[in-house]
């Protein structure tokens, strides 16, 4: 019923449904996304622990969705070391599930975050500059706390990270 569903949005379907021909499935298909319960007949979390291995021995890097009957810690756990990008509980409407794939497959590129740090020991400036910069982010540093606002203004920072013991201005 749902590969029916999902093919009429326009979603190419191939159903796995023993576990040890995931694998394989995967290498042959490099879909845009995998939807994958937790439960086979190899045990109630089976599923994800197969896609964790795969994540890490293979690089699977496909967004992953759990789709389930579990709704406990336990699965939940499970999905999120698998690296679950997303998770629903059975029974889930046809329109979540769409919702849930679009997001993931038809995600547009980000701009990486903007991060105004604010700190009077350049030291430190230097340091998380460094390493926000080497997580992608875009990195702009005072050390004077009094330029903040023009440099707001310029900059549009997503986020600042601010030192609150600074003698010129705490």
């Amino acid at each position: 019923r749902l590969r029916i569903g999902l093919s009429a949005f326009g979603y190419q379907i191939e159903v796995i449904e023993q576990l040890s021909d995931v694998k394989d499935a995967l290498e042959a298909h490099h879909p845009a996304a995998v939807i994958l319960d937790l439960e086979f007949k190899e045990g109630p979390t089976a599923g994800a622990e197969m896609i964790q291995q795969l994540r890490a021995s293979s690089g699977m890097n496909c967004p992953l969705v759990v789709l389930t009957v579990h709704d406990n810690f336990d699965a939940r756990l499970a999905a999120v070391r698998a690296g679950c990008d997303q998770y629903l509980t059975k029974p889930a409407s046809l329109i979540d599930v769409v919702h849930v794939l679009d997001n993931v497959t038809l995600a547009t590129e980000k701009e990486p975050e903007r991060i105004l740090v604010i700190d009077d020991d350049v030291d430190v400036l230097e340091h998380v500059k460094i390493t926000l910069q080497s997580e992608g982010m875009i990195v702009e540093c005072i050390s004077d706390p009094t330029s903040v606002l023009k440099v707001m203004e310029s900059f549009n920072p997503d986020s600042l990270l601010i030192d609150l013991h600074m003698p010129e201005c705490s």
